[in-house]
């Protein structure tokens, strides 16, 4: 359990931490480059999961688990025991879904409060930080992105949104569609 939770604590430290926030209109003077793999970001808690021998676990990026009876949890787990997955580690987002509008981080800590609406919380992986033992962390996104994508496709456990772009033009236009258009968190 301590290795799990230094590990939660870690990958908010040493990955999560240098995510870079950059404004619509900065996009062309803070992004170089000509191949890009862009998410959708979701108003949410930072999650990590432990899956070993059919048993997951999840953690807040301080190393606390802040809920273990989720549907959306179970549906996690299920989705890597079909996948034939035996060991992971998945950064995922715990966000509750808002059928009018964008997901917000204070509707988790609200839903977490009541049961009733703890069913409704759902996961948006994003990152594969290890699988089946094998360390993720120099892998492509592209890749990583593809392989969450093929293990997780339950109602409530579904990857983040990601699209590829070529150019910080084609950038500039996701964003104000997702942003701008869609009112996403950016």
């Amino acid at each position: 359990m301590n290795n799990f939770r230094q590990q939660a604590i870690n990958y908010k430290k040493q990955i999560a931490n240098k995510f870079m926030l950059v404004e619509g209109q900065k996009i062309s003077k803070r992004v170089f480059g000509k191949d890009f793999w862009v998410t959708r970001k979701i108003d949410g808690h930072l999650q990590s999961l432990f899956y070993e021998n059919g048993e997951i676990m999840m953690l807040n990026s301080q190393g606390n688990e802040k809920a273990s009876q989720l549907k959306c949890l179970d549906q996690a787990a299920d989705s890597l025991r079909k996948a034939g997955v035996q060991s992971a580690v998945i950064a995922a987002e715990l966000y509750y879904p808002r059928p009018n509008g964008r997901p917000r981080c204070n509707d988790v800590v609200s839903a977490l409060a009541n049961e009733k609406e703890r069913e409704k919380l759902c996961l948006a992986p994003f990152d594969i930080v290890e699988l089946n033992g094998e360390d993720y962390s120099n892998k492509n996104y592209g890749e990583k992105h593809l392989q969450l994508a093929a293990i997780f496709t339950a109602e409530m456990v579904q990857p983040v949104e990601m699209v590829t772009a070529h150019s910080t033009e084609e950038l500039i236009e996701i964003f104000e569609q997702w942003v701008g258009g869609e009112e996403a968190e950016g």
